[in-house]
């Protein structure tokens, strides 16, 4: 299984996007693929043959509050 998390640029000094980053489920450190487009770490995960969830900043301001 795997995870996909959305990073606001403004969290990494020399970042000018948000970026999106894939994580197995066994290590949530070391990210295996990153991207600054979902599509393609998507079609990374579909590639790869694991199932995967997406975790996108609106969700997390829409469970959490800005």
């Amino acid at each position: 299984m795997f995870n996909i998390y959305e990073f606001d640029h403004s969290v990494m000094p020399g970042e000018m996007n948000d970026y999106f980053e894939v994580y197995s489920e066994s290590d949530s450190v070391n990210p295996i693929y990153r991207s600054e487009y979902l599509d393609e770490v998507v079609a990374f995960c579909y590639a790869s043959g694991n199932e995967f969830t997406v975790h996108t900043l609106q969700a997390y301001y829409n469970e959490n509050g800005e």
